[in-house]
């Protein structure tokens, strides 16, 4: 049922953005004193992208806020470590909500080499002299936060440029007071994966999936999750309806992906 799905995938992205956050300020202590490292591999930025404007859905209709996500054209890729600029991203979208009059736009654009996320929203903004201030750690704008009701801690900004800059990035922004502020973040460009053109390795034909392992449903569902216990409720649901074949990581998943091609 298709409010069954959506509810169950909302409480499980939910859930997955609590252990997230409490993965960021682990990894947050660690940048004192050692730098966690980067899993680079090509993403589509629209996807990365929209997996965060849809976390804020509810939210935002909660609120009464305009909200949109305008993904670019042309599908740009990018190499990165998916869950770091997930991190980022979502740090400058709750930023924008804590600050916005009633509206905030997500957009990506991009050229030849490049890919820019933009984070708009119609707050208080930033005044000029402390655009350059805005991603020191622990520095918080007191004209801001005494426009919000919501007080930010001064790290997520911070945070955000660290993993952007160790990705070879940059993220900028301007901010006209009472206008509109919106941040960038640049990304180099990467060419694109075709998953479908993954290939199985000759010594691993004899693991392939048969026509006859698979149940006799009509559609097939690959359900990708590392935690044992999350897997178990979605397969619990889905399985009713559809095929399911399961992976417990990404890696797994591809392999199950190309065999049942």
């Amino acid at each position: 049922e298709p409010e069954v799905y959506n509810n169950v995938l909302g409480a499980y992205r939910n859930t997955q953005k609590l252990r997230e956050m409490v993965d960021e300020f682990i990894d947050f202590n660690r940048t004192d004193t050692t730098e966690t490292s980067l899993m680079l591999l090509p993403y589509s930025a629209n996807n990365l992208v929209n997996e965060i404007y849809i976390l804020f859905k509810d939210y935002a209709e909660s609120r009464g806020i305009r909200y949109s996500f305008k993904p670019c054209k042309n599908d740009p890729w990018i190499n990165v470590d998916y869950s770091q600029v997930s991190r980022a991203v979502t740090n400058l979208v709750s930023n924008a909500f804590k600050y916005t009059h009633d509206e905030i736009t997500i957009s990506i654009e991009s050229n030849e080499t490049t890919v820019n996320i933009k984070v708009m929203d119609n707050g208080v903004g930033i005044e000029k002299k402390n655009l350059k201030k805005i991603f020191e750690r622990f520095w918080q704008e007191d004209r801001a936060n005494e426009a919000s009701s919501v007080k930010g801690s001064g790290i997520g900004l911070s945070y955000a440029d660290d993993i952007i800059n160790r990705h070879g990035g940059k993220i900028s922004v301007e901010s006209t007071p009472d206008i509109s502020t919106v941040f960038n973040i640049t990304l180099d460009r990467c060419e694109a994966i075709d998953i479908n053109m993954a290939v199985c390795s000759t010594d691993e034909q004899e693991d392939m999936v048969s026509e006859t392992d698979l149940p006799q449903q009509s559609t097939t569902v690959l359900i990708v999750e590392d935690n044992h216990e999350v897997m178990q409720v979605l397969k619990h649901i889905f399985e009713p309806y559809y095929n399911i074949i399961t992976a417990d990581n990404g890696h797994e998943g591809l392999e199950k992906a190309a065999k049942l091609q």
